[in-house]
């Protein structure tokens, strides 16, 4: 797996810190203009996180036991590399939580969730 040329300029060992919840903004990306939402004033350029730079915060964050939450500013269904990021994480780290909390409910495929669940999900709130 290539990294992005973001994360090749981070490039760290890992640390020796313990997380209780990992939280990874997957993506910023929404199709809704919720007018409380900040995510319109941000700055940064809008787009979706790739799995190689995934597993480099999966890599510098080291063993992790606890909650993986999957969403920020964006729509984590967006993601259409959702699944293989859920199987990322649960192949790396067997006994975290991965989920997602913050979803508006876009269309997705009728197997969608299934392919979330086989890959590793294990909430939704």
């Amino acid at each position: 797996m290539q990294l992005s040329p973001a994360s090749v300029a981070y490039k760290l060992t890992p640390h020796s810190l313990n997380f209780s919840e990992v939280r990874i903004e997957n993506t910023n990306r929404c199709a809704y203009r919720c007018f409380f939402c900040p995510r319109e004033e941000m700055t940064r350029d809008k787009g979706i996180m790739p799995v190689e730079d995934l597993a480099f915060i999966l890599d510098r964050v080291g063993q992790h036991e606890g909650l993986v939450d999957l969403h920020g500013f964006g729509e984590p269904l967006l993601d259409k590399f959702l699944p293989e990021k859920i199987a990322l994480i649960s192949s790396r780290w067997p006994l975290a939580e991965p989920r997602f909390y913050s979803t508006l409910g876009v269309r997705v495929e009728h197997d969608y969730f299934s392919k979330l669940v086989a890959a590793g999900l294990r909430h939704v709130e």
